[in-house]
């Protein structure tokens, strides 16, 4: 049992670790380089082209780009709307949790194994 508990610990640690980077890169489900977000504002009223761009409601909407580095499953460079893009929030943790979870339940099913072979008699 001496084995499971190192990689039980390196999983745990990770997990955590990997969740609280989520949490602080915007919870972002692919890792992106450039963030793309459209802004909404009112127009400047000393700008006459800003007034040109208004819409009907009297909004002007800007694209703004963020160079970057947010937190997730797959590399992209490129923004994914979520009205043809499912967007699971935690694919991008669990992406990257698993393997190491995966990896240490065999190191403990392997310490588990040698474990009761090492107990059991010899014939």
């Amino acid at each position: 049992m001496k084995l499971c508990a190192p990689f039980v610990f390196l999983a745990l640690t990770l997990t955590i670790a990997s969740a609280f980077l989520w949490v602080r890169t915007g919870r972002e489900v692919l890792t992106k380089r450039v963030r793309i977000t459209e802004i909404e504002r009112a127009p400047d009223t000393d700008d006459f082209l800003d007034i040109a761009r208004a819409d009907d409601d009297g909004m002007v909407r800007e694209t703004r780009r963020d160079e970057g580095f947010w937190f997730g499953l797959l590399p992209s460079g490129y923004p994914r709307p979520g009205a043809w893009s499912p967007a699971p929030e935690w694919a991008s943790v669990l992406s990257i949790v698993a393997p190491a979870w995966c990896i240490a339940g065999g190191a403990c099913l392997v310490s588990r194994r040698r474990f009761h072979n090492e107990k059991s008699p010899e014939e």
